[in-house]
């Protein structure tokens, strides 16, 4: 199952998580993070954080991020085809600049 939303998603159980996201107004990505294996953990405060898993098993120390940041997914082929959707609507908008740019060339004679 694919969880778009961390409070939808199950916590305290491994699952997979992954992000791509990107500032509009640059060709270059905000977050290109491919799917990893995690848990989803409510710290003291009530935040819920993405723990990415070591090899072994164990929670990395410093692989921490809030919920938010990650679409997440119970197995991951579910997870990279999250991924590469996210991927294929960036393509998208992108071509869309290309044509808007190809747009604006001003051809001899017009």
């Amino acid at each position: 199952m694919k969880y778009l939303d961390y409070n939808s998603a199950p916590k305290n159980k491994p699952i997979y998580a992954c992000s791509y996201r990107f500032n509009p107004d640059t060709i270059h990505n905000a977050v290109r993070r491919k799917p990893v294996k995690g848990i989803l953990k409510t710290d003291p405060c009530g935040y819920v954080d993405f723990i990415e898993l070591k090899l072994d098993g164990g929670l990395k120390k410093f692989d921490r991020v809030h919920a938010s940041l990650r679409v997440y997914a119970d197995t991951e082929a579910e997870c990279i085809e999250l991924y590469n959707d996210a991927v294929k609507r960036r393509i998208s908008e992108l071509k869309k600049l290309v044509e808007l740019a190809e747009s604006d060339i001003i051809k001899v004679g017009d």
